[in-house]
């Protein structure tokens, strides 16, 4: 995610969409809240 970011393939909104349905559909965590944390 972080480097499609870096890349400008992906927004970071779109990402934090993404995490959000991870958590919900597949259970899987991360212990960011949002990928503008990474990427400071």
């Amino acid at each position: 995610m972080v480097s499609m970011i870096l890349e400008q393939l992906l927004e970071v909104g779109e990402a934090d969409e993404i995490k959000k349905s991870w958590e919900r559909q597949h259970r899987f965590k991360l212990k960011i809240s949002s990928f503008n944390e990474v990427l400071d």
